[in-house]
């Protein structure tokens, strides 16, 4: 674990790796979402306002995921294990 914070620098951009691995748990919410929506529309044949607030979840945060991201501040790992350590 102390080697991983020694090879990173305070100025390190971590943005793309944070990107990365949100994107991809929002794209699994996204699929649960999908699944769950398709399942009310066809088998219960009623979209409730429950629904329709988890969607307008799921599109809020798949437009403002990005943006935030790209401006992200730098993730200083190294100096924050070894403050912590």
């Amino acid at each position: 674990m102390a080697d991983s914070a020694a090879e990173t620098t305070p100025d390190e951009n971590r943005g793309p790796q944070i990107l990365a691995v949100c994107g991809s748990l929002v794209g699994l919410s996204m699929v649960v979402v999908a699944l769950r929506i398709w399942v009310r529309a066809r088998m219960v044949q009623h979209i409730g306002t429950d629904d329709w607030t988890i969607i307008g979840a799921m599109v809020r945060l798949r437009l403002c995921q990005y943006p935030e991201l790209r401006g992200a501040p730098r993730a200083h790992s190294g100096i924050i294990c070894s403050a912590a350590g």
